[in-house]
Parts: C-alpha cells; structure tokens; sequence
C-alpha cells in the first residue's frame, strides 16, 4: 500500500505521546485559531486516531487546558536575554526592563507562542473554558508585576502612592494592548514601554 503523505505512527511514551499531542495541538491553534481546531485534526496531524487522542484528552476542553499548559511552560521556560547589569539602576527598575523585553522577544522571537496567546485571549468572551484558562494565565502575569512594582514602590523607586495591583493592570494592559491594537515597530513599541516607566518612576528616578 502506498503510505506516502501520511503521518508515521510513532511509538511513544505516555508522557512522550500526552507532550506530542499538545504541541501539535498548539501549532495548529497557531496555524488555523479555534475556528479551525477539530480534535480529529490534531489527532490526524499527530498521527494517531480520535481513540488514542481522547486517552489522553478525554474532550476538547481538556486538550485546550493541555495547550494552555504548554503555553504557560513556554512563557515560563524562555525569556529574552538580561541587559547588561548596572549596578547603579535600581533592581525594581532592572526588573520592569525586564518585563518589557520578555513581551517584545515573545512578540518578535516567537510569533506562534504569541499567536495562540491571541487565540486565547479573543476566544474568552464567548468560551467559559477559555476564558477560565487565560483568566489563570493573566492573573500570575499581573501578581509578578504587582510584586515588582510593590517592591519598588517600597523601595523609594516607584511613586509612593502607588497603587500596586492597579498599576500592573495598566501596565499589563499597555503592553498587551499597544500589540494587538496597533501593530506597533520596534521603536513604537519601545516608546510605549518609556511612557509606562516613567510614569511609574518617582521624579528623583527619571532621567
């Protein structure tokens, strides 16, 4: 039988096959966005059949828990690479560079992790599933910039009445927002991320 163009089935692992099933899974969120994502698609991609799929995602929400999964071990796992340390810039501040370069390598670096992220994000208004998923991943995005913005309001670096969990809500929102609404370049983007900096910043920080 002439088997060309079809996937080879592969003896794998469980927690070989339950890994391969998501990330395929994933590029073809990336690829085609939840209107196009069908379980027998990603099975047939993958190379096994619905049964073999439904072992280990038993419904379709399970398996988009599973993508959100490997996408939050994708966020977790890369980063874009530390500036240069200057110890005369203050942690906090350091910190919140940081945060504005990990969203602009993901963005630029890794178009297809910020593809599905986008999926998510429009999918939620009209899927519970969805929505209670990139709720999760929103919520640990905003605690982690509210730690840094209370430890550097703390600090004297941040303004001292500032509202820490409201704060990270605006800048989570700049950042996300100022992507997805406008496309912005690079130099865009950057002036962006130097208007939420320096509003943060006590007038004695601003250079």
């Amino acid at each position: 039988m002439d088997n060309e163009g079809r996937p080879v089935r592969q003896r794998l692992k469980a927690d070989e096959r339950r890994r391969q099933i998501m990330e395929t899974a994933f590029d073809m969120l990336a690829d085609k966005g939840f209107e196009g994502f069908r379980t027998r698609d990603v099975a047939e991609r993958a190379g096994i059949n619905s049964a073999t799929l439904h072992h280990y995602f038993l419904t379709k929400e399970a398996l988009i828990e599973g993508v959100a999964a490997h996408l939050e071990q994708l966020y977790m796992r890369d980063r874009a690479s530390e500036r240069d340390a200057d110890e005369t810039t203050p942690t906090a501040l350091r910190e919140l560079r940081q945060e504005f370069d990990d969203v602009a390598y993901f963005w630029r670096e890794h178009p297809r992790t910020w593809a599905v992220s986008r999926e998510f994000m429009l999918r939620a208004p009209r899927d519970p599933a969805v929505a209670k998923v990139i709720g999760r991943l929103n919520e640990r995005w905003c605690a982690g910039v509210e730690r840094l913005l209370a430890e550097g309001r703390d600090a004297g670096v941040f303004r001292a009445e500032l509202d820490p969990a409201a704060a990270a809500l605006a800048v989570v929102g700049a950042l996300w927002g100022s992507i997805m609404l406008t496309q912005p370049t690079r130099t865009q983007f950057d002036a962006v991320c130097h208007e939420i900096e320096t509003w943060l910043l006590r007038k004695e920080q601003q250079q």
